[in-house]
């Protein structure tokens, strides 16, 4: 093979190279923006998580505010209690690990103790014969413990959204930066490629 191929040989695999390490940074990129956005959409389903638990709850505390009798309250109430205990027993594991952690442990202590509290009510109200039966307007201290429920809740609620938007301007910054990154090492490779080639052609291929 004349020395001439064999040069144009090597700037090809030099070619070659530079693409084949462009191409293996371009799908690095892709998988990482793809687990963020993986990230992304797993903070908003546990927002939406949290929201539909506080509409459960306001509902829930709403009912007693209803005028029917003790056996309809009971019969609506059950449900929602049931949908209440999925609903936490749904989050558990991802809000213990979340940016929700250090409220989760007392959300779950609040739910306890409101259920205890209404379950408490509710049987007082169907225990009792319709002339006897106690108000079933929810106490002060009772109506608190939805009311922090939801205050809880709201706060997780708002530290998913605080980590959402970071991540958007962490990925937004972490895109710059490698788009920075490669169009440097793009041109940098090119104009090796270039001042390599002429410098064979000058100093090797000319002479021969």
């Amino acid at each position: 093979m004349e020395l001439r191929h064999k040069f144009g040989l090597l700037a090809l695999i030099y070619v070659v190279s530079l693409s084949a390490n462009l191409i293996l940074s371009a799908w690095c990129i892709v998988v990482y923006f793809r687990s963020a956005f993986q990230e992304y959409q797993a903070t908003i389903v546990r927002q939406e998580d949290v929201e539909q638990l506080r509409t459960l709850l306001r509902r829930q505390e709403s009912l007693f505010d209803e005028s029917q009798s003790a056996d309809q309250l009971a019969a609506a109430y059950g449900p929602l209690e049931a949908d209440v205990t999925a609903a936490i027993g749904h989050m558990d594991l991802e809000m213990s690990e979340g940016p929700a952690a250090p409220l989760w442990q007392h959300i779950k202590a609040l739910a306890r103790r409101k259920h205890e509290a209404t379950g408490a009510r509710i049987a007082a109200l169907t225990g009792q014969p319709p002339e006897g039966r106690p108000d079933a307007t929810l106490s002060e201290p009772e109506r608190r413990l939805f009311h922090e429920l939801d205050a809880q809740l709201g706060q997780a609620g708002i530290r998913f959204s605080l980590q959402r938007h970071r991540r958007v301007d962490a990925a937004a910054a972490t895109q710059q930066r490698v788009m920075t990154i490669l169009t440097v090492s793009a041109v940098c490779g090119v104009v090796l490629c270039v001042i390599g080639l002429i410098f064979v052609r000058r100093w090797v291929l000319r002479p021969v």
